[in-house]
């Protein structure tokens, strides 16, 4: 596991431990409230969530950079990573005679239209254009 990674668990542990209430009599009840009231503070608790997520994002950031900078490095130098590698569309290499739209790479299964080919007692070379 990598420091980073230590560091982000016990950091959300804590977090988590700080706010969970652990009581019966900590816990809200909701039996009271209409519908509407309930749906009401659905939406108003979701707000609250979404605005104490950002500013944890920040605060965690933060404690991030400082712990990395105590042992000397960027916090892009250890999360940043390699950008992950994007697959290149492959090669056309098989084309229908008739209609150009049908293509084929030569990978995979083979499409319908060059299994039709086939069984008609024609070679795949005749399709080919590289």
């Amino acid at each position: 596991m990598t420091l980073v990674f230590c560091f982000f668990l016990d950091y959300i542990t804590r977090a988590f431990q700080a706010t969970n209430p652990t009581h019966k009599e900590d816990i809200m009840d909701l039996s009271n409230y209409t519908t509407e009231q309930l749906n009401q503070l659905k939406k108003d608790i979701d707000k609250e969530i979404q605005g104490r997520r950002k500013e944890d994002a920040k605060k965690a950031q933060n404690e991030l950079k400082q712990v990395a900078e105590r042992y000397g490095f960027t916090l892009s130098d250890l999360v940043g990573g390699q950008p992950a590698r994007t697959r290149t569309k492959a090669k056309v290499r098989f084309q229908h005679p008739s209609d150009a739209s049908k293509t084929w790479s030569g990978r995979g299964r083979k499409p319908a239209w060059v299994k039709e080919w086939e069984a008609k007692g024609r070679s795949l070379d005749e399709l080919r254009v590289d």
